[in-house]
Protein backbone atom coordinates (compact mmCIF):
# COMPACT_ATOMS: atom_id res chain seq x y z
CA UNK A 1 0.00 0.00 0.00
CA UNK A 2 1.39 3.45 -1.18
CA UNK A 3 2.13 6.22 1.70
CA UNK A 4 3.86 9.32 1.40
CA UNK A 5 6.19 10.86 3.94
CA UNK A 6 8.77 14.20 3.23
CA UNK A 7 12.01 13.23 2.41
CA UNK A 8 13.34 14.75 5.59
CA UNK A 9 11.65 12.37 7.71
CA UNK A 10 12.58 9.25 5.78
CA UNK A 11 15.74 8.48 7.72
CA UNK A 12 14.16 8.73 11.36
CA UNK A 13 11.05 6.42 9.44
CA UNK A 14 13.42 3.89 8.31
CA UNK A 15 15.36 3.28 11.25
CA UNK A 16 12.01 3.19 13.84
CA UNK A 17 10.96 0.54 11.16
CA UNK A 18 14.10 -1.48 10.98
CA UNK A 19 14.00 -1.25 15.36
CA UNK A 20 10.64 -2.47 15.47
CA UNK A 21 10.93 -4.83 12.80
CA UNK A 22 14.02 -6.63 15.09
CA UNK A 23 12.23 -7.10 17.79
CA UNK A 24 10.37 -9.72 15.70
CA UNK A 25 11.74 -13.62 15.56
CA UNK A 26 11.65 -15.07 12.03
CA UNK A 27 8.62 -17.56 11.47
CA UNK A 28 7.33 -19.98 8.76
CA UNK A 29 4.38 -18.10 6.84
CA UNK A 30 1.88 -20.54 4.55
CA UNK A 31 0.17 -19.77 1.46
CA UNK A 32 -2.74 -21.37 0.14
CA UNK A 33 -3.07 -21.63 -3.57
CA UNK A 34 -6.29 -19.49 -4.08
CA UNK A 35 -7.04 -17.11 -6.86
CA UNK A 36 -8.77 -13.94 -6.58
CA UNK A 37 -9.33 -10.29 -7.87
CA UNK A 38 -8.31 -8.05 -5.08
CA UNK A 39 -9.36 -4.18 -5.67
CA UNK A 40 -8.16 -1.03 -4.57
CA UNK A 41 -10.47 1.52 -2.40
CA UNK A 42 -10.91 3.78 -4.80
CA UNK A 43 -12.12 1.23 -7.79
CA UNK A 44 -9.25 2.05 -9.93
CA UNK A 45 -7.37 -0.93 -10.21
CA UNK A 46 -7.53 -4.54 -9.84
CA UNK A 47 -4.77 -7.17 -8.82
CA UNK A 48 -4.42 -10.72 -9.50
CA UNK A 49 -4.14 -12.87 -6.29
CA UNK A 50 -2.75 -16.83 -7.02
CA UNK A 51 -1.80 -16.98 -3.38
CA UNK A 52 -3.67 -16.16 0.31
CA UNK A 53 -1.32 -16.34 3.12
CA UNK A 54 -3.07 -17.76 6.27
CA UNK A 55 -2.82 -14.60 8.76
CA UNK A 56 -1.23 -16.07 11.69
CA UNK A 57 -0.66 -14.64 14.84
CA UNK A 58 3.64 -13.76 14.19
CA UNK A 59 2.18 -12.37 10.70
CA UNK A 60 -0.82 -10.32 12.32
CA UNK A 61 1.83 -9.05 15.01
CA UNK A 62 4.26 -7.85 12.88
CA UNK A 63 1.63 -5.91 10.56
CA UNK A 64 0.72 -4.05 14.03
CA UNK A 65 4.29 -3.37 14.46
CA UNK A 66 4.63 -1.45 10.97
CA UNK A 67 1.04 -0.14 11.53
CA UNK A 68 2.40 1.84 14.80
CA UNK A 69 5.15 3.09 12.85
CA UNK A 70 2.98 4.74 10.26
CA UNK A 71 0.87 6.08 12.50
CA UNK A 72 2.92 7.12 14.35
CA UNK A 73 4.25 8.88 10.90
CA UNK A 74 0.84 10.25 10.07
CA UNK A 75 0.07 7.73 7.85
CA UNK A 76 -2.86 5.38 7.24
CA UNK A 77 -2.59 1.76 8.57
CA UNK A 78 -2.60 -1.47 6.82
CA UNK A 79 -5.69 -2.44 5.14
CA UNK A 80 -8.32 -3.83 7.53
CA UNK A 81 -9.15 -6.17 7.93
CA UNK A 82 -5.62 -7.70 5.89
CA UNK A 83 -5.82 -9.29 2.77
CA UNK A 84 -2.24 -11.37 3.15
CA UNK A 85 -1.66 -12.29 -0.86
CA UNK A 86 0.39 -12.39 -3.41
CA UNK A 87 -0.38 -10.65 -6.34
CA UNK A 88 0.93 -11.40 -9.88
CA UNK A 89 -0.36 -8.76 -12.50
CA UNK A 90 -2.58 -5.65 -12.18
CA UNK A 91 -5.53 -4.38 -14.41
CA UNK A 92 -7.38 -0.89 -14.17
CA UNK A 93 -10.46 -0.69 -12.95
CA UNK A 94 -12.55 -2.75 -11.06
CA UNK A 95 -12.35 -5.79 -12.10
CA UNK A 96 -14.10 -7.72 -8.91
CA UNK A 97 -16.77 -9.87 -11.15
CA UNK A 98 -14.08 -12.33 -11.99
CA UNK A 99 -14.26 -13.37 -8.47
CA UNK A 100 -17.07 -15.19 -9.34
CA UNK A 101 -15.42 -17.56 -11.83
CA UNK A 102 -12.39 -17.84 -9.09
CA UNK A 103 -14.58 -19.43 -6.75
CA UNK A 104 -15.56 -22.36 -8.58
CA UNK A 105 -12.24 -23.28 -9.77
CA UNK A 106 -10.77 -22.53 -6.23
CA UNK A 107 -13.19 -25.41 -4.77
CA UNK A 108 -12.88 -27.56 -7.64
CA UNK A 109 -9.21 -27.76 -7.37
CA UNK A 110 -8.87 -28.53 -4.17
CA UNK A 111 -6.96 -26.86 -1.80
CA UNK A 112 -2.63 -26.54 -2.63
CA UNK A 113 -0.07 -24.55 -0.59
CA UNK A 114 3.12 -23.83 0.22
CA UNK A 115 5.27 -23.02 3.20
CA UNK A 116 8.59 -20.55 3.47
CA UNK A 117 10.52 -18.80 6.41
CA UNK A 118 9.87 -15.13 6.91
CA UNK A 119 13.37 -13.77 7.85
CA UNK A 120 13.61 -10.22 6.23
CA UNK A 121 11.09 -7.66 4.77
CA UNK A 122 12.08 -5.58 2.07
CA UNK A 123 10.91 -2.21 1.84
CA UNK A 124 11.07 0.49 -1.15
CA UNK A 125 10.53 4.38 -0.35
CA UNK A 126 11.20 6.79 -2.00
CA UNK A 127 10.37 8.35 -5.76
CA UNK A 128 12.73 9.34 -8.23
CA UNK A 129 15.71 8.09 -6.41
CA UNK A 130 13.92 4.88 -4.32
CA UNK A 131 15.98 2.76 -2.02
CA UNK A 132 15.10 -0.73 -1.18
CA UNK A 133 15.34 -1.61 2.54
CA UNK A 134 16.12 -4.95 3.84
CA UNK A 135 14.42 -5.12 7.64
CA UNK A 136 16.04 -8.08 9.56
CA UNK A 137 14.00 -10.23 11.72
CA UNK A 138 15.68 -11.52 14.91
CA UNK A 139 16.73 -15.32 14.52
CA UNK A 140 13.99 -17.92 16.55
Amino acid sequence: KPFFLTTSSLESFVAELRQQISIHKSFVATAEERHQILVNPHGSRSFLSMASLVATPDLLRLVDTIDKVLIKYKQEPYFDPPIFHVSVASLVGDWNHLNAYYENTNTSQGTKGFMWKVDSIRCTLGGAHANTHCFRLSEE
